[in-house]
């Protein structure tokens, strides 16, 4: 087998379509919440505290497991350091992020402003093209047998 060489690109988070970025008040109910997480069919919200942080569904499913009550505030719940993208960002180093962290959307933030969520499939088909699935899997396993 060959070994697998990722071509260089210098495409930018900016120049990608993002999706709508659901932003929620810190007092919304985890139960409203992990409603719109699903009707939404999204994996973040961004929660407008200061600082804003973001909720993922895992920590609210925590949160749920650990027998929070479904009307305690979103801005209450025990989450994860923020992983904001600044549109600036380039998108190897985005994909770098969502391997390691296992995320498949990540929350584009310009400092002051939600710019939007930009999506593991977008990511991908910007670096390897449009059979960036393929492409991903190989350097997943690529990377993994490094790890061994």
């Amino acid at each position: 087998m060959e070994p697998f060489v990722m071509e260089p690109t210098h495409v930018m988070v900016a120049d990608l379509a993002l999706e709508p970025a659901f932003v929620v008040r810190p007092q919304a109910a985890v139960r409203d919440v992990a409603r719109l997480l699903a009707e939404a069919d999204v994996a973040t919200v961004v929660v407008a505290a200061d600082p804003p942080f973001e909720l993922v569904d895992r920590d609210i499913v925590r949160a749920f497991a650990d027998g929070v009550d479904p009307n305690t505030a979103v801005g209450e719940i025990e989450h994860g350091v923020p992983e904001f993208i600044a549109p600036e960002a380039h998108v190897a180093d985005v994909a770098s992020v969502m391997l390691a962290t296992g995320r498949r959307e990540l929350v584009v933030f310009d400092g002051s402003r939600v710019c939007g969520l930009v999506e593991l499939t977008v990511v991908t088909t910007a670096l390897w093209g449009p059979t960036s699935l393929v492409s991903a899997l190989r350097a997943a396993l690529h990377a993994r047998d490094g790890w061994e």
